[in-house]
């Protein structure tokens, strides 16, 4: 909700962080990352030493849709057991193309510089817990 609330340009929400607001302890906080961010990080450097040939965005459920790789957006979320403990429908009001394009941009932007395939993974937390603690290389 944070950039699809946000009436920033995607392309500027590309350039620049953007921070949490409200009034808790996750004020101020960074929410997204901008391109450079990802620029800075030796992943070609990890990929010419053969130690992966996917990279995987974990991107949690963008608030009960999906999003891929193309920026394609799909209703539900996650996994089957997740779909059976939260049954209702994604609320209609909302529309997370704004974060879905953040994230298809970054995935192309990946993909591009390190010619490595980008999958996008938009699951429930106990699934991309689990599978975060397979990965042979983490980025926050």
């Amino acid at each position: 909700d944070v950039i699809d609330n946000d009436l920033t340009p995607v392309p500027k929400l590309l350039c620049r962080s953007v921070l949490l607001g409200g009034s808790d302890k996750w004020r101020g906080r960074e929410y997204t990352r901008p391109l450079s961010y990802y620029e800075s990080l030796p992943l070609a450097d990890e990929i010419r030493k053969g130690n992966f040939s996917t990279l995987t965005l974990v991107v949690g459920g963008i608030r009960g849709w999906n999003v891929d790789a193309n920026g394609q957006v799909q209703t539900g979320n996650g996994s089957a057991g997740w779909r059976r403990r939260h049954s209702a429908a994604p609320p209609q009001t909302h529309n997370p193309w704004r974060s879905c394009a953040y994230v298809a941009s970054v995935a192309k932007y990946l993909q591009q510089r390190l010619n490595v395939e980008v999958a996008v993974r938009s699951s429930d937390p106990d699934s991309d817990f689990a599978f975060m603690s397979h990965a042979k290389v983490y980025v926050p």
